[in-house]
């Protein structure tokens, strides 16, 4: 929200915390049990109006963790605008109608000036940021003045037995919470507001102020006494095991906790240096002092078993006696977002937690994992106590700990290239080489900043000459991971890349004079030879730190470690160069290993027992059928890799320039063809069909009756 006040006159300052008003005490008796008498008659059939969902949002606010707000306007910019056109909806009518007036003296807001004043606000922010705003700047202090009153009405007897809500599930009952208070604060809005009569205040602005009023009140008021009974029915009628997620928990001091409600006192972690129970659950021991910390945290059946290699530097699982159940670990999220809730079983009993930590040195990326299930009461078992707080926790001497090989390229996983980007370092061939072997033109020179502005898939790539060796960088791209890219630049040479996506997929490579030694997936895939050997040592099964570990691998089969000073070099230049993408490799097939064609579905069999001679003739006729029904027969270029079954320059780069983006060449017909040159008799019919299924909707259905007829 913005808005600019243009004043003549006396200078009015702008709302910047809720205003002092009258207290309790000195507030005139006569006028609030006027004001009483009436709230109390209008409120049930205002009450009655406001519907059932955005009721209970509203009611839910007493529940969540966000940092509350300061003032009617920040808690009204925090509410759903659609939540409140529906209240709008709902409740125009019925507000409009009110003859509901607050008396004067129990808003003693400041007079208004006498001057001018122009607003500018942007109208798609609703009635309630812009009535709110419009409010504060006319007559600040007035939203102030509401709150006090509402709240002071909520406290009298006579209104607060009207806020009382019965037994229910927990829609019902945060819906009730929420309809009593909000109708309650449309009432007083409305009957502070009418008087002074603002410009473009109308009843969906006086509604909006009610609605930002209740927000506000509704944060700072206990929730229903029997509220938390209907959340353990409703949590209980609802949990599945396994049951978990990810979140930023909350620390306080040095620790978190999955508890049913607060620690009552500090925790004494002197026994195991990273867990203690407490009454109603378990508090973790910390590296950081406050803020949040990521946990992973999971309830199931069965727990797993301790795995040695996952990195965790302490591990200690407790026991602890649940008296009702739901147990949860406060979580922070985003200020305006409502907070992940994730719980323990709710119901009463016996649990069993196995807590994971690492980093609480402050060395690594500290984060937790805390696995629950249920179980007898057993001892304390400590799986792992390595880390240097554990050790000064217990009273115990701080292990000496070498730092690992991959430390020196930590600095490179906080780096905005680390999300998603291949980095690719080639000995042995200049730059113009390795740009051509990218299938990319040195003459052709482009600002990386334009080619990321296009948001498109197109790749690129930046180089930097270091001499004997090229650092080549493909922020969001990966065509340094593809075995053609990798045959080509290493053609003099050595090449090794690291790829990384946001989905976490990453593939290492390395190459020697044009071959290929290891493409895999670090942590799943174990080379042999070679590329073993400079794997040895770091343990790509832990996920942490795969970057840095990769950068060692790197440095170790290249013999150039990345500096973050080359790489901002080459950044700094702003030179990319636009790539056209070389052919996929094409596999050769054997008829003992067929993984891999399951779009083509049984016709994998069909083709298989085909002679090889006939598999080159389906490749060619496929192709051919594609063409046609594609309407291309006459184009030069493809009629001539139909009779010579092979792709000349000119139509390899067309092929090429299809996998572009916007780009006009029909993509799969050029895949299609591309596969029928496979030398590989079994690869060719197989590749073509699958490029033509993907070209011709309909057209393997046709191939399939054909072959089983």
């Amino acid at each position: 929200m913005w808005s600019r006040t243009i004043r003549h006159g006396p200078s009015l300052s702008v709302l910047g915390g809720m205003l002092a008003v009258m207290t309790e005490g000195t507030r005139p008796e006569p006028a609030m049990a006027q004001l009483t008498a009436a709230v109390v008659a209008a409120l049930p059939s205002l009450r009655a109006r406001v519907p059932a969902a955005p009721a209970a949002e509203l009611g839910r606010l007493g529940v969540t963790h966000a940092h509350p707000p300061d003032s009617v306007a920040e808690a009204a910019r925090e509410l759903d605008p659609l939540l409140v056109e529906r209240l709008v909806g709902a409740l125009e009518l019925a507000v409009g109608g009110l003859d509901l007036v607050v008396p004067a003296e129990l808003v003693a807001a400041p007079e208004p000036h006498t001057g001018a004043v122009a607003i500018a606000a942007m109208p798609s922010w609703g009635a309630v940021v812009n009535g709110v705003s419009i409010v504060d700047r006319l007559r600040p202090g007035l939203t102030a003045a509401i709150v006090a009153v509402t709240a002071a009405l909520a406290d009298r007897a006579e209104v607060a037995s009207l806020l009382v809500i019965d037994a229910g599930d927990e829609p019902t009952v945060a819906a009730r919470h929420g309809a009593s208070h909000l109708a309650l604060a449309v009432l007083v809005a409305a009957g502070a507001l009418r008087p002074v009569r603002l410009p473009m205040i109308g009843v969906p602005e006086v509604i909006g102020v009610g609605a930002g009023v209740a927000a506000l009140l509704l944060r700072s008021r206990p929730m229903p006494a029997g509220y938390a009974d209907a959340v353990l029915e409703h949590q209980r009628s609802t949990y599945l095991l396994p049951f978990g997620g990810l979140m930023d928990a909350v620390v306080r001091e040095h620790r978190f906790a999955l508890t049913e409600g607060e620690v009552a006192s500090p925790p004494d972690f002197s026994g195991n240096g990273l867990v203690a129970v407490v009454g109603d659950g378990i508090v973790v021991r910390t590296g950081t002092a406050d803020g949040h910390v990521p946990v992973v945290f999971s309830v199931v059946e069965q727990p797993p078993a301790p795995d040695p290699r996952a990195g965790w530097e302490e591990v200690v699982e407790v026991s602890w006696v649940a008296p009702r159940g739901g147990a949860t670990v406060r979580a922070a999220r985003a200020r305006y977002a409502r907070p992940v809730r994730l719980t323990a079983p709710p119901w009463p009993g016996e649990y069993r937690a196995r807590v994971h930590a690492r980093g609480r040195d402050g060395e690594d990326d500290e984060r937790y994992e805390v696995i629950v299930w249920r179980a007898p009461a057993g001892p304390e078992v400590v799986h792992s106590r390595r880390d240097r707080l554990g050790h000064r926790l217990r009273g115990e001497p701080e292990p000496l700990r070498a730092v690992p090989a991959h430390a020196v390229y930590r600095w490179f996983e906080h780096h905005w290239l680390a999300e998603a980007s291949t980095i690719t370092v080639v000995r042995g061939a200049s730059v113009a080489e390795v740009l051509r072997g990218f299938g990319a033109d040195p003459d052709q020179p482009r600002s990386m900043t334009s080619l990321g502005a296009d948001f498109g898939i197109d790749p690129w790539v930046a180089v930097l000459d270091l001499g004997e060796v090229v650092l080549a960088v493909e922020p969001n791209g990966w065509q340094g991971a593809r075995r053609p890219v990798l045959r080509a630049v290493s053609a003099t040479g050595v090449t090794a890349s690291m790829y990384r996506n946001v989905n976490a997929v990453s593939r290492l490579s390395f190459a020697r004079r044009g071959d290929v030694l290891a493409s895999f997936e670090p942590g799943l895939d174990e080379p042999v030879g070679e590329v073993a050997e400079v794997l040895a040592g770091l343990d790509f099964a832990d996920y942490e730190h795969r970057w840095a570990k990769a950068l060692t691998v790197i440095e170790r089969f290249t013999g150039y470690g990345l500096d973050d000073a080359d790489l901002a070099r080459l950044l700094d230049a702003d030179v990319g160069y636009p790539i056209l993408p070389l052919l996929a490799e094409l596999p050769a097939v054997s008829r003992s290993d067929l993984r891999g064609w399951h779009s083509l579905g049984d016709l994998v069999d069909t083709v298989a027992a085909l002679p090889d001679d006939r598999l080159r003739a389906l490749a060619w006729r496929v192709a051919r059928r594609v063409v046609q029904r594609l309407g291309v027969a006459e184009d030069p270029d493809v009629a001539r890799v139909l009779t010579s079954r092979q792709l000349d320059e000119p139509a390899a780069r067309r092929a090429r320039s299809s996998e572009l983006g916007g780009s006009a060449e029909p993509r799969w017909m050029w895949m299609t063809l591309h596969a029928a040159t496979n030398p590989n008799e079994l690869g060719a019919a197989l590749g073509a069909l699958q490029a033509a299924g993907y070209a011709v909707p309909g057209f393997l259905d046709e191939v399939r009756r054909e072959l089983h007829a």
